[in-house]
């Protein structure tokens, strides 16, 4: 089990990074994710929901 580490992924929006932000808000870490393309970080934002994971939008 996770001690809910807090992590800064860059590039979340896509490819890697939203991957790795999807895998490790799921087990339990705090999830930090960044990208300038706002549809990308939406839809990153939903994904995350589905699974009943949390992903954070620093720019609302």
């Amino acid at each position: 089990m996770p001690d809910g580490k807090r992590i800064l992924i860059t590039g979340a929006g896509s490819g890697f990074g939203r991957s790795a932000s999807l895998r490790l808000a799921e087990r339990g870490h705090h999830v930090i994710a960044a990208t300038e393309n706002r549809p990308q970080m939406t839809g990153l934002i939903d994904e995350a929901k589905k699974q009943q994971a949390a992903v954070w939008d620093l720019r609302r």
